[in-house]
């Protein structure tokens, strides 16, 4: 009796040890940090890592404390603003906003201090919808990619924008187009195709490397597009990135396409070798001259 007594006992202890640590978290879900109601329906949210909220209606964007809930910023009514239309230049405090504007179909790219809502600039020479962006804050500088092709192809148009001014410093397009990531529309009613589904693009050394249809080499000086090498990408399009990134080396890029795998001169965009098509290679690794897939 004095066993069954004592292990009772122990297992009535270990139970009021452990039902607290298992109860507390069920309490914490139901119990939000803070909640606060808007003057309009919020359609999306954007997480930063400043510790900042943006919310966005569809003509209005409110800046928000993560912590607290606080209202830093709002912006007034405008034009409509999907999600699509706003992102933070990464590595940097910058909010961008793409506004169409209905009454003469043109559009104005606008950048907001993050933390304070204070407008820096505007520009109103950018001539559609963003798709894709790339930093070089090296050059003080971000590469805007929109979308000049109306059909359900993607061809970007490249703005090199001054990350303090949004002066232009030069304009350049890809020399054709190819299929893009669906981003919207329902069936085949309004749809609208980006580069969301391929790897982003790369600033090394005043060269610019793009991975959408193969690689294209681009400078960074001048914006000519210095070398195409054309390969298929994302074989199957309901699979986005599911080819390896690649892999950039002194000489060489080595990158994987539709299980292909292929060694580019990095000079002139030629072709050094093609492996045998493995099926599909999502990542890839170099070490002391080999690669593995």
């Amino acid at each position: 009796m004095n066993n069954k007594f004592k292990t009772v006992v122990v297992i009535f202890l270990i139970t009021a040890l452990l039902v607290p640590v298992f109860i507390q978290p069920v309490y914490g879900m139901t119990s939000p940090l803070w909640d606060r109601e808007f003057d309009r329906n919020i359609d999306w949210i954007i997480q930063t890592e400043f510790d900042v909220l943006i919310a966005g209606s569809n003509k209005k964007l409110y800046a928000i404390c993560e912590r607290r809930g606080e209202e830093i910023w709002s912006t007034k009514s405008g034009p409509d603003i999907n999600r699509n239309d706003v992102t933070v230049i990464d590595g940097t405090d910058i909010l961008l906003v793409n506004r169409e504007i209905e009454k003469d179909r043109s559009y104005k790219l606008e950048a907001y201090e993050l933390l304070t809502g204070k407008k820096l600039w505007e520009n109103n020479k950018i001539k559609g919808k963003g798709i894709g962006i790339l930093p070089v804050l090296e050059r003080w500088s971000f590469l805007y990619l929109i979308d000049s092709d109306s059909s359900d192809r993607v061809r970007p148009h490249i703005y090199n924008l001054n990350i303090f001014k949004g002066k232009i410093n030069w304009e350049s397009e890809f020399s054709s187009s190819f299929n893009g990531t669906k981003s919207s529309g329902v069936l085949i009613f309004g749809n609208k195709y980006d580069v969301s589904g391929f790897y982003p693009p790369v600033f090394i050394d005043d060269e610019i490397y793009f991975f959408y249809d193969g690689i294209r080499k681009f400078s960074y000086k001048t914006g000519k597009q210095l070398w195409y090498a054309t390969y298929t990408v994302n074989k199957d399009e309901t699979f986005i990135r599911s080819d390896g990134d690649a892999i950039i080396t002194e000489k060489t890029i080595y990158t994987s396409g539709a299980g292909i795998v292929r060694a580019i001169n990095r000079k002139d965009g030629s072709v050094i070798w093609a492996s045998e098509d493995f099926g599909l290679v999502p990542l890839m690794y170099y070490d002391g001259g080999k690669i593995f897939g």
